[in-house]
């Protein structure tokens, strides 16, 4: 049936399809056919608006941060150790778990995590001098950006879940496993699980690793590593972007850092000054600088501005370009991979994103000048 959908601040004229579940669909991956979808298409363009799952899952649900307590409360002050009130919480659907008791779905399965977490009522509601509430903040995390990505046009980005160990002995660290296909979570004063930031830092490499193979196990160092880690700490900001609005909206580990010795406000930020210049050869410092440009280029496509629906408008269009840039640096390249690279992949992006890919995309400049901003340039 013909509708009216709203998209990019304006009615589109569209179609609402309905997908048979056996249907061989270029839209759906293999690991997805295991749902129904609802499809918003275009009716002039015929690019997909939106794609709903509309398969009915077990009803479960758990408590978790959102993202942690220091924004929650607002609380510049809250140390590691203090008691958390009920208002620090957040009650959550849990989505798109298979039934069986587990934190077990379509996205993600802590079946990593030692003495993992059974429920057959569903209710995880846990707090968190529970180590179980470090498994519903890791299943709900995974699983709410990977399915915020599938409505944004990235359905098969993963085809298997991700799996999770939410209580891993590594020290204060965390860390992506490509060859496990899995995510660990480390240990500290606050539990790296305990944190949204981290969580979805780690999902990042998941997913650069799922676009671009073994993206994960680059030289140590090299630019490309860096991009990696300036892409995951931009992912994990760009994805709270509305719920810290005007508090700590650039800080990443700003509730684990809190753990530290002695503590610190936030791991890193996205907000910063660097430029090549600051180059150090080491990934996570070097990483500020990707991040702080992708920052800028969100910002720039209206993520400052005082409309919500605007800002809605820019993460979106955001996402869409940094994701469907990683496409372009899949060529072998890898290892002498540089940022200018980066920053070419994205123009790319933007031209074959745009209403004519022979012609320069509608944000090359916006592009080029956050880029530049940080001296990169192709």
């Amino acid at each position: 049936m013909q509708v009216y959908f709203p998209h990019d601040g304006d009615l589109r004229l569209a179609w609402r399809i309905q997908l048979s579940l056996a249907a061989k669909l270029p839209v759906v991956s293999a690991g997805d056919r295991s749902a129904d979808w609802e499809a918003i298409v275009d009716a002039q363009t015929g690019t997909v608006l939106e794609l709903l799952d509309v398969s009915m899952y077990a009803a479960s649900w758990g408590r978790v941060f959102y993202p942690n307590p220091v924004v929650t409360l607002q609380k510049e002050d809250l140390a590691w150790d203090a008691p958390i009130p009920a208002s620090a919480y957040r009650k959550v659907r849990l989505g798109r778990l298979d039934g069986s008791g587990y934190l077990r779905g379509r996205y993600a399965d802590t079946a990593d995590t030692p003495n993992r977490v059974q429920q057959t009522d569903g209710q995880f509601l846990y707090e968190r001098t529970q180590p179980q509430f470090l498994e519903v903040m890791a299943y709900h995390y995974v699983d709410q950006v990977l399915n915020w990505l599938r409505r944004e046009g990235w359905p098969d980005l993963f085809t298997k879940p991700l799996r999770i160990n939410a209580r891993a002995v590594l020290g204060d660290n965390s860390k992506f496993l490509p060859k496990s296909w899995a995510v660990h979570f480390g240990e500290g004063n606050v539990m790296d699980a305990e944190d949204a930031s981290i969580i979805i830092h780690e999902l990042g490499h998941a997913i650069q690793e799922a676009q671009v193979q073994d993206w994960a196990t680059a030289r140590a160092h090299s630019p490309i590593r860096a991009m990696g880690e300036g892409f995951a700490d931009w992912l994990a900001t760009l994805f709270f972007a509305e719920p810290r609005r005007g508090f700590h909206s650039t800080y990443v580990g700003d509730w684990d850092a809190r753990g530290y010795v002695p503590p610190q406000s936030y791991l890193r930020r996205v907000d910063n000054a660097k430029t090549m210049d600051n180059w150090q050869n080491e990934e996570h410092a070097d990483g500020e600088i990707w991040s702080a440009a992708l920052w800028d280029l969100y910002l720039g496509l209206g993520g400052d501005s005082a409309d919500a629906t605007k800002r809605r408008t820019a993460r979106a269009t955001a996402a869409r370009l940094v994701l469907t840039s990683h496409l372009y640096l899949s060529d072998g390249r890898r290892d002498t991979l540089k940022y200018a690279h980066g920053l070419d992949a994205l123009l790319t992006a933007d031209r074959f994103t745009g209403p004519d890919p022979t012609r320069p995309g509608p944000h090359e400049q916006l592009i080029r000048d956050v880029f530049a901003k940080r001296h990169i340039r192709t």
